[in-house]
């Protein structure tokens, strides 16, 4: 019988695992690998939109853009990405950031927790911190991980705004050769573009000991 569409689907998985299974996944900071992976799929839709726009290709027939075996890695697509600079350098930075740990997350298994990841990354805990401060009283794993879910938001959020530039300068370009704009409108429309390139995203703020009681139903 077909699921009804809209119905909530079940999670045959979880009802397969036995208790050692899922012990053995806790002890492999399965939890955080899992955010890790969301994230770098989220990261992934991304980079497939962006290359589709900037190269000015059908993704759904291209073997950059697609989903085969012949198609680029994530990696490859990033870094076609970032030597077609697409990402500014704080944006650059942050980037590779996140690829490292994420590499590491997916394919190092002795990279169960934060400190350990890192530890495998040219990554350092105090530039990581720097750019996305925590509390000094919480624990460094748990600092680590609350900086790495800003540098996820971060991310995120700076390539879903690059995606946006870079519709707006396709469609600049197309207003151009359709005679719909003029030189002096898209040389002021391509600093706009340019401008929002470079412009650093704001870190996600960290959360204060108030928010984390709200969030344990502290009154």
């Amino acid at each position: 019988m077909a699921t009804k569409v809209g119905a909530k689907q079940k999670r045959p998985l979880k009802g397969l695992l036995n208790s050692s299974t899922k012990r053995m996944m806790t002890q492999a900071g399965m939890e955080l690998r899992s955010f890790v992976l969301h994230t770098a799929l989220q990261l992934e839709w991304y980079s497939v939109r962006m290359l589709a726009i900037l190269l000015d290709v059908d993704r759904n027939n291209s073997v950059v853009c697609g989903n085969t075996s012949r198609s680029l890695s994530f990696d490859a697509r990033m870094q076609l990405l970032m030597e077609m600079r697409a990402w500014g350098p704080e944006h650059k930075t942050k980037l590779l950031w996140f690829m490292q740990l994420r590499n590491q997350m997916m394919h190092n298994y002795d990279a169960r927790t934060m400190v350990e990841c890192m530890s495998f990354t040219q990554v350092k805990p105090k530039e990581l911190l720097k750019a996305f401060p925590q509390e000094h009283s919480l624990p460094e794993e748990e600092q680590l991980t609350r900086a790495l879910l800003s540098l996820s938001d971060y991310v995120l959020q700076s390539s879903n705004e690059l995606m946006i530039a870079a519709l707006d300068k396709m469609m600049l370009q197309s207003h151009l050769q359709m005679g719909i704009i003029d030189e002096i409108a898209k040389n002021h429309l391509a600093g706009v573009y340019d401008a929002r390139r470079a412009r650093p995203v704001a870190a996600a703020p960290s959360q204060s000991s108030e928010a984390r009681k709200d969030e344990k139903g502290t009154p």
